[in-house]
């Protein structure tokens, strides 16, 4: 008995393959990969170079990874095949459409990080859709800018139509002549297609984490798709590190800002400037770039800290890293988790109870990102959105919001009207894809049109313009100034991509009072408002895991979360473990050099490195997770 069930189910599985259904999923692998490719080609530029044979392997990995991908968006085409194979073969355009659609998710999904990929070098998860809704995303530019592509991709739509597998056997689950066939085969059926969508019979189900496994961490996003990993990702807000450190001698200072008797005594007004994709390589002060003349000449009167890290490569992770001290360590923005109600004050609640007022100026959408309310939410009192600009008709770019120059001097002349002292911070926006600049500025700029460096170009004028403004107010003298990027964007070479260049973002303390220093220390957004409140001697206490450079007891580090890893960045070195506490990189890597250098997991530095790693996860997720902060 049992070989005759043996029997039927081979000769069940041998019939699949003169079906449509086993066409159509041989033409949906085919699909996928050549996407792959098209990913591969386009960001070649920036992967770690694994050799030829490494780069093979990865791409035929990826078809393995393709399964569940191919098991969940195709399960309606799949579903209607075999429930109803008659009309399945009576209305072919119907079958058509069912095999249409999920192709049309897979390569669009595909071909949005074909191009994205270039600017957070990763693959995008389910925070995508958290951006395309952001009432403050204008997307009509990336569509403009790409007709090209999009040509292509509706000529791909309808080859896809047109060559769909559908003159083929269709294949009946039921049949009353072979009951026995039949009552194998719809279990059989069933148990498949769950295999598939577990992507085989481990533990969990394959995701894209799992590539790490494979492949290294850094050529893994050539391994899995972005609809793999967005349905890696949905709806995991809140996935930490689970691993409780043991005995790690790491001491809470070693973590946790200094405590003091929280006193505001200076009462110097305080203004942090965070400029749009301001990464060190367009810089000429730490990477000899020609873009920020301003900057290059501003920072040779500024403490200048050498080695600042981005907890993040969006804006929206911007606002809690700096204003509270959180990096984001989790799948999903910590402004979009479920934790974004969490009771922890932020940078200008503490500034406001000791008397400051405190604002926050960014000219786009009033909801974007979700900044004015998580913000107001959190103790800020004035939010300036582009509802509260005058002139927005007049001086809106078209894209985003109010170009920097107008909004600048906008930011200036509001600074006149507050109580002071005041903590106040301006985010800019015109280094923004499509990265258009003003006409008057075309032969200003000569560098090349519609970079990224060119906006930078122009928000550096931006900012001249603002000093020299600013210089002729009364509250000039009293007022320190922070600028920093929130994030990185495009570039040129592959170490701009890597665990720690990708990251890179200056840190400058101005104040025609203070000595100019240079700081070689590593630190991260998350210490910059510690940082500046002891250079301005306002004793605070603020929650949060920043701490401030100049405490001696800091050994300055940055943290971030990327493709499933949780990295810790001590220039030049480079540590990363898994969820399971598993250490995954630990390398050390010189500026603008285009390869790590492997270093073997023992040792003072790296045993240090882990300790300190382990137990911030820790914290953080325990914090967070019962909303308690010390």
């Amino acid at each position: 008995m049992i070989t005759f069930v043996i029997l039927i189910i081979f000769n069940f599985i041998k019939s699949l393959w003169k079906t449509n259904i086993a066409k159509q999923i041989a033409f949906a692998f085919l699909l996928l990969f050549l996407s792959r490719l098209v990913w591969f080609f386009v960001n070649f530029y920036w992967l770690p170079d694994v050799g030829t044979l490494g780069y093979i392997k990865s791409i035929l990995l990826g078809i393995y990874f393709d399964i569940p991908v191919i098991a969940y968006l195709f399960a309606p085409l799949f579903l209607w095949q075999f429930v109803l194979p008659s009309l399945s073969i009576k209305y072919p355009s119907i079958t058509k459409i069912l095999f249409l659609l999920p192709s049309a998710i897979c390569l669009i999904l595909n071909g949005i990080d074909t191009g994205f990929s270039k600017i957070n070098g990763k693959r995008t998860g389910y925070e995508l859709f958290a951006m395309i809704t952001d009432e403050g995303n204008n997307i009509a530019p990336y569509l403009s800018e790409n007709i090209l592509s999009l040509t292509v991709l509706f000529i791909s739509f309808y080859l896809i139509y047109k060559f769909t597998p559908t003159k083929f056997k269709a294949i009946y689950l039921w049949n009353k002549n072979h009951i026995l066939r039949s009552v194998i085969a719809i279990p059989l059926v069933l148990v498949i297609w769950i295999i598939a969508g577990r992507g085989g019979l481990q533990l969990r189900p394959l995701r894209s984490i799992d590539a790490c496994n494979y492949v290294e961490a850094e050529i893994s996003p050539l391994v899995y798709s972005t609809p793999l990993h967005i349905l890696s990702t949905w709806k995991k807000s809140g996935k930490f590190y689970e691993q409780k450190p043991c005995a790690l001698n790491v001491a809470e200072a070693d973590i946790y800002q200094k405590k003091f008797d929280s006193q505001a005594v200076a009462k110097k007004n305080l203004v942090v400037i965070v400029v749009e994709s301001l990464a060190r390589d367009y810089t000429g002060f730490l990477n000899n770039a020609p873009f920020t003349p301003f900057l290059d000449s501003l920072s040779k009167s500024c403490i200048n800290f050498t080695h600042c890290f981005a907890n993040g490569t969006k804006s929206i992770d911007m606002v809690p890293a700096i204003f509270m001290g959180l990096p984001n360590l989790m799948d999903e923005p910590y402004i979009l988790s479920t934790y974004n109600t969490n009771k922890i004050d932020n940078a200008f609640k503490k500034y406001s109870d000791f008397g400051y007022s405190t604002s926050f100026f960014h000219g786009s959408n009033n909801g974007t990102m979700g900044f004015k309310a998580f913000l107001m939410q959190t103790g800020l009192q004035h939010y300036f959105g582009i509802d509260e600009y005058p002139n927005k008709d007049k001086d809106y770019d078209g894209n985003w919001g109010i170009w920097d120059e107008a909004y600048l001097q906008y930011y200036a002349n509001c600074i006149d009207t507050f109580r002071q002292p005041f903590f106040s911070s301006v985010f800019t926006l015109s280094s923004h894809h499509p990265y258009e600049i003003p006409q008057k500025y075309e032969a200003q700029l000569p560098f090349s049109k519609r970079t990224i460096q060119r906006s930078i170009g122009y928000t550096d004028i931006c900012l001249r313009k603002f000093f020299e403004t600013a210089r002729k107010k009364d509250w000039f003298k009293n007022t320190v100034f922070v600028i920093t990027g929130d994030h990185t964007s495009h570039g040129v070479f592959e170490y701009f991509y890597s665990a720690s260049g990708h990251y890179e973002v200056p840190f400058l303390i101005y104040n025609s009072g203070l000595p100019a220093v240079a700081n070689h220390k590593s630190v991260s957004q998350c210490d910059i408002i510690p940082t500046v409140s002891n250079v301005i001697d306002n004793k605070i206490n603020l929650e949060g895991l920043g701490r401030n450079a100049a405490d001696s007891s800091y050994s300055g580090y940055s943290m971030h979360y990327d493709n499933g890893l949780f990295y810790m960045v001590q220039y030049p070195f480079v540590l990363a473990v898994d969820a399971n506490g598993k250490t995954s990189v630990y390398h050390k890597q010189f500026r603008n050099a285009p390869k790590p250098i492997k270093l073997p997991q023992s040792g003072a530095q790296y045993n240090s490195m882990r300790n300190i790693l382990t137990k911030y996860l820790f914290v953080y997720s325990e914090n967070i997770k019962n909303n308690h902060w010390h």
